[in-house]
């Protein structure tokens, strides 16, 4: 999805979101964390942002009576009540935690939904999609899914695209002498990240463990290549040559 049109749908939503509250009652009801006298401009105002941090809209808490128009009092629907807890969990963390630090950077750091949902209804890091789907599907479904996930979601902060996430699966991978799974990880990461000693280094282990000698000095010599100062890259690639060396 296209920064732009991801933009174009999150005014509509705040659109559909103020035409939805501007027909309800001033008289706001069934308020039970957030403060009683909240006015509606202010109750307003956090639904916009709970919209954005989840990415969904009014139905996904809210019991529907027609289009655009919500029987807001309900507790009908078990999101509605998970938000309830949602919103003292978050003023626990900046009201009982976060302000009791000894941190004098200002302004200070607080915790919204955002911090963790990032557009997502139940967030979750791309590496735990990926381990998922690994489990269910295999290595070439995952892979699929990634690009999917990728084309969708590039541009945007639902999920990280930089090569640490992949990385680590397939480093977990390895650890678990899945070669070829992790293999085909560290494959799919070299198309969009062609210039990372990490990469390269993590690739000259899986060869090397697969017996693959020079495929691994290769991706040993480019790691070092690369990060000059890395000396992990230079350790593997004198054990691998030892045995070369005149005795």
């Amino acid at each position: 999805m296209s920064l732009k049109k991801s933009v174009l749908i999150w005014a509509g939503s705040l659109l559909i979101i103020q035409a939805s509250f501007a027909q309800a009652s001033d008289k706001l009801e069934n308020i039970q964390v957030l403060p009683k006298d909240i006015s509606k401009k202010e109750l307003v105002t956090i639904m916009k942002s709970f919209t954005n941090a989840l990415g969904k809209r009014c139905q996904f808490c809210h019991v529907p009576n027609g289009p655009d128009d919500f029987n807001f009092p309900s507790d009908e629907k078990s999101e509605k009540k998970i938000a309830r807890s949602m919103i003292l969990m978050t003023k626990a963390i900046n009201d009982e935690y976060l302000k009791k630090m000894p941190i004098t950077d200002e302004p200070r750091i607080s915790v919204t939904c955002a911090t963790c949902h990032h557009s997502q209804p139940r967030p979750q890091f791309i590496e735990d999609v990926i381990r998922a789907e690994i489990d269910s599907k295999g290595v070439d479904s995952a892979i699929q899914k990634y690009r999917d996930l990728r084309t969708q979601f590039y541009g945007g902060y639902v999920y990280d695209f930089t090569e640490r996430p992949l990385n680590r699966v397939a480093s977990e991978l390895m650890e678990q002498n899945k070669l070829p799974e992790s293999l085909a990880l560290l494959k799919l990461n070299a198309e969009f990240n062609q210039q990372s000693s990490w990469l390269e280094l993590l690739l000259g282990d899986v060869y090397s463990k697969s017996g693959m000698k020079e495929e691994a000095l290769q991706h040993y010599r480019k790691s070092s290549q690369l990060d000059p100062e890395d000396v992990f890259s230079k350790k593997k690639i004198e054990e691998l040559t030892a045995s070369d060396k005149p005795h």
